[in-house]
This record gives structure tokens, sequence and C-alpha cells, in this order.
């Protein structure tokens, strides 16, 4: 060892072999205290903190589980309007076609009372039964 080696053990009171090997043994078991007493503060907290990850994992869930039964609720109401909706339009349509196929027949039988009575002035070129074969495909439709 050179002499500035020496005079700081020296300072230090570590002049002898022995004192270092202490100081050496002390300083590494204390270092491994230090690390075990860490290390299990550190697994401590890791329980800690994963126990209360647990703890907001499940209120999240408990809340996720209120909104989506609030939701379908929700959607649930808003189908059977939807539902209601559809059932009374779709009525008002059927009786639309009811009235609009009413009408047409009428519209038919008119137009053959029309004929009939117009029969007179017109030159009659085509055959009874041809003329009413073509009004009863007309009332069929």
């Amino acid at each position: 060892m050179d002499g500035k080696t020496m005079d700081l053990l020296y300072n230090l009171g570590i002049v002898n072999i022995s004192n270092v090997v202490l100081f050496i043994v002390f300083g590494f078991f204390g270092k491994q205290l230090i690390l075990y007493f860490f290390s299990e503060t550190i697994e401590l907290k890791k329980t800690e903190l994963s126990k209360e990850l647990e703890t907001h994992k499940k209120e999240l869930n408990t809340q996720t589980d209120a909104y989506k039964t609030d939701l379908s609720k929700i959607l649930e109401s808003h189908k059977s309007e939807l539902n209601l909706f559809h059932l009374k339009n779709s009525k008002i349509y059927e009786r639309r076609l009811e009235i609009i196929t009413e009408l047409y027949k009428k519209i038919v039988l008119v137009e053959r009372y029309m004929k009939e009575m117009t029969v007179i002035f017109k030159e009659v070129s085509r055959d009874k039964e041809i003329r009413k074969k073509e009004e009863n495909e007309k009332i069929e439709r």
C-alpha cells in the first residue's frame, strides 16, 4: 500500500489487517441487512398495492355492471317505444291501403257506369265481352 492509503487508514483508525477485515465484514453484512429490510418493505408495499388494485377493480366492475343494467333498461324502454311507434305507423299504412283499394274500386265502377252511359255516343269497336274482361281485370288489381 502506498503512503496516502496508510495515512487514510490511520486517520480512520484502521491500522492493522484485522480492523480492515472487520470493517469489510461489517460493511458487507450491513449492506445485506439494509437490502433485506428494504426488500421486506418493498414486498409489503407490493402486496398492499396489489390489494388496493383488486379493490379498485372490484369497484369498477360493480360500477360497470350498474351502468350496464341502467343502459339496458333505457335501451329496452326505447325499443318498446320504437315498436309502439312502428305498430301505429303500420296500422295507419294498412288503413291507407284499404282506403286506396276501396277508392280504386269505386273509380273503376264510375268508369264502367260512365262508359255504359256514353255507349250510345261512341262507336262500338270492341266486343262487349272484351270490355267486361278488361273491367274485371282492373277491379282485381
